[in-house]
């Protein structure tokens, strides 16, 4: 996966637990899906000569072990699937020993600026996404990739 933004736990986005907060996660993880979308064309200049945006379209992030203040991580992040409008991107968040943190898997939409409608990509950011989707497609599938939320049938109460 590529590396796509490394920071620190700021005392901002620290919560009530004294551990970083759900909405700093997103924050960071928009971070680095911006820097990844940015580099294959919807930087403001791509955005604006081609009259297409991204959207997301739906985001579940898993937490997994917490972080603190002061904490360094990095985000990875790849293309698991992509068509001519959409864009299955997963990131993982990483501490300075390598542990992983939290994982997030969106899906992105090409939106015309003009109309507000589903898109679809222009050649050249068709080319973008395949060279960097060919860089990890013969990776294996991410084990946190895809999971889905709920309790087991099992464990409910009745």
């Amino acid at each position: 996966m590529e590396l796509l933004y490394e920071d620190y736990v700021k005392e901002k986005y620290l919560d009530h637990n004294q551990h970083m907060n759900v909405t700093a996660y997103y924050l960071v993880f928009n971070k680095a899906s911006g820097k990844f979308t940015g580099s294959i064309g919807f930087d403001d200049a791509g955005r604006e000569e081609n009259q297409l945006t991204i959207f997301t379209l739906e985001t579940h992030i898993s937490y997994f072990k917490e972080i603190t203040e002061g904490k360094d991580f990095k985000i990875f992040g790849r293309i698991l699937q992509y068509d001519e409008k959409r864009i299955h991107f997963y990131e993982e968040m990483r501490n300075a020993d390598g542990d992983l943190l939290a994982t997030c898997e969106s899906m992105f939409l090409a939106v015309s600026q003009i109309t507000r409608k589903a898109g679809r990509f222009p050649e050249k950011i068709q080319n973008a996404l395949k060279e960097a989707y060919d860089k990890t497609k013969n990776d294996p599938w991410p084990e946190n990739a895809g999971r889905k939320i709920g309790i087991p049938r099992k464990q409910l109460k009745k």
